[in-house]
């Protein structure tokens, strides 16, 4: 069994590790525990039954806060004292990565009976696309969820408009690789007017996902604007169903862009000329 014992950042770094070893479980016949992604289990159908979040799932009783940081705790402990000591058997092992390295999970990987992971960049893009649709299935919204995310998409989408979401990233972003990516609501507003004329013909809506709380569609002027559910989940998996995604680099939008095969432009240059072109499915 693969154990996940190490939390790399917030929700949608946590989806995306947990879905390449996911790809990886379903390539090779492998398990995975993954107590690292018991914050978010309840929001999801692959999770919320499961007392520690685990694939294939296994129902037990429902997942509870509770239990979260103790059962946590355990394995991080574990992992730690495993990765200490120096263990390399068929028994017990485990991996450990540094923030910017990178480890394939493919045929090479052969881990332990008992295989503690920790790290960020554990990667098979192939495998996240061959077994996509599994990976989609088990990271549907919990049913209670996916009920406000359709009656919030009811309000907005329709045929005759096309929506564009964009995520505005401040909070955090603004001191993330010092500030690179922090961009103000006035340069948001150029990009999108740059979107909405790259699609002369189409009637543009945008949907606005923040973590800025003080941000509302007063503050987009001139613009067909609509803010986002408000709660950081269905946020997510609002932006996942646009016909196109806009923001800077971030797993965040990246997860939305694979989980709805919608495509993606990410802000690097906001002084950049735009194609619609440049906008394709993140994987």
């Amino acid at each position: 069994m693969i154990i996940i014992a190490n939390k790399p950042g917030y929700l949608a770094n946590r989806l995306i590790i947990f879905s390449n070893f996911i790809a990886y479980a379903l390539e090779y016949d492998q398990k995975i525990l993954n107590p690292a992604f018991g914050d978010f289990a309840k929001y999801f159908q692959g999770t919320q039954k499961s007392s520690i979040p685990r694939f294939p799932q296994k129902n037990g009783f429902k997942t509870s806060s509770i239990l979260n940081k103790p059962s946590y705790g355990f394995f991080n402990i574990c992992a730690r004292t495993v990765r200490r000591l120096g263990l390399k058997s068929k028994i017990v092992s485990s991996t450990s990565l540094q923030w910017d390295e990178t480890f394939s999970l493919d045929s090479e990987f052969k881990p332990a009976r008992v295989h503690f992971i920790e790290g960020w960049k554990y990667r098979n893009t192939f495998l996240m696309q061959k077994h996509k649709e599994s990976i989609k299935s088990f990271f549907s919204l919990a049913s209670a969820y996916d009920e406000k995310l359709k009656t919030y998409m009811a309000k907005y989408k329709s045929t005759e408009i096309t929506l564009v979401g964009v995520h505005v990233r401040h909070g955090d972003y603004e001191t993330f690789e010092s500030g690179r990516f922090f961009y103000e609501v006035e340069t948001y507003l150029d990009i999108m007017r740059k979107v909405r004329d790259l699609l002369p013909d189409k009637q543009v809506r945008f949907i606005v996902s923040t973590n800025n709380t003080q941000l509302s569609k007063d503050d987009f002027k001139d613009l067909n604007v609509e803010m986002g559910p408000g709660h950081f989940v269905l946020d997510l998996y609002t932006l996942s169903h646009c016909d196109y995604i806009l923001g800077p680099p971030s797993t965040f939008s990246a997860w939305a862009s694979y989980f709805g095969n919608t495509p993606l432009y990410f802000i690097k240059d906001p002084k950049a000329i735009m194609t619609i072109e440049e906008f394709k499915e993140w994987h």
